[in-house]
């Protein structure tokens, strides 16, 4: 039998159990407001004023920003050094995994056949097809 005294604790943690749980409850979801888009998002005719000419600097008439943008322009190499790097980095990948593709070997060949009739010297010739030979080394341990 229990006692008077743990009854009203019982029925505290009951009521603290159950406003807890409540809180988790899931409500509806809200739903955001659609975004307002400018008109001139989709219209190419009304952005065309607004993006700056290639040649800009030259409204300024300035002959040293002239050369600077001039020197700017065919000194950077940093693009064309980037695409290297890109370029040595996937070469350097196709070489790490060269590794784990099959070994492929084709060794062709030919022969000559020369021999003596009654009419004169014979000579034969005659490719071979030669050896191919294939394999494989399967990586249980992670050596390649």
């Amino acid at each position: 039998m229990s006692s008077p005294c743990s009854y009203p604790h019982r029925i505290i943690g009951i009521l603290l159990a159950s406003a807890t749980l409540a809180g988790c409850a899931l409500g509806p979801r809200p739903v955001p407001p659609a975004p307002t888009v400018p008109a001139q998002w989709n219209n190419p005719v009304a952005n065309q004023g607004e993006w700056p000419s290639d040649d800009w600097w030259s409204a300024f008439d300035a002959p040293e920003l002239e050369r600077l943008i001039t020197d700017a322009q065919s000194l950077n190499t940093d693009i064309a050094q980037a695409q290297a790097r890109l370029v040595q980095a996937d070469a350097q990948a196709r070489i790490a995994g060269a590794a784990l593709l099959p070994t492929v070997a084709l060794q062709p060949g030919a022969s000559t056949i020369r021999s003596l009739s009654p009419t004169g010297t014979l000579r034969r010739y005659s490719p071979l097809l030669g050896v191919a030979s294939a394999s494989y080394e399967i990586d249980l341990w992670g050596k390649l």
